[in-house]
């Protein structure tokens, strides 16, 4: 494995109506070959500068990323990239999809069932109420709430899991 490498890097970014803004300043490591290397901290802080100057997506403006003793200066096949953008404000557009989904699938059964044929689980049910057949009546009732609970389940992972 190739030794990293990073001394006094820096990254200043050109703002487009003037003036700068400074992303990383006099950051150096050398991490030991084979171990874990973790970056923490807070939004904006340059966590994602320095792994793309680190990848050669970014040329710093100041000092110098080498891998092996080599500059660091473009990407590399070596060098793999993840990007961290997410859809986040799509999420709550695809949960009412879903439940709508699971809605209109659920009911659409049985109500094809009831209508357009002499043979499943609608024309079983609508026999069973006029015969009074209670043990099918009984289960079409647990189909309901197997439905409605299939419903609460994805109102209660919305709530959990998009919060605004």
């Amino acid at each position: 494995m190739k030794d990293l490498s990073v001394e006094g890097l820096g990254m200043v970014y050109e703002l487009p109506k003037g003036g700068s803004a400074q992303s990383l300043h006099d950051v150096s490591f050398d991490p030991e070959a084979g171990r874990l290397l973790t970056l923490l901290g807070p939004s904006g802080c340059g966590k994602t500068t320095l792994l793309n100057t680190i990848a050669g997506f970014l040329t710093p403006t100041s000092s110098s990323v080498t891998l092996g003793g080599d500059p660091i200066v473009d990407p590399d096949p070596e060098r793999g990239r993840i990007c961290q953008r997410l859809a986040l404000n799509a999420l709550p557009d695809i949960f009412t999809g879903m439940c709508v989904v699971l809605g209109v699938c659920w009911g659409a059964l049985v109500v094809a069932e009831f209508t357009g044929t002499t043979k499943g689980l609608g024309a079983m049910i609508f026999a069973a109420s006029k015969f009074f057949g209670m043990d099918i009546v009984v289960l079409s009732i647990i189909i309901g709430v197997i439905g409605v609970t299939m419903d609460l389940i994805m109102r209660f992972l919305e709530r959990r899991l998009i919060p605004w």
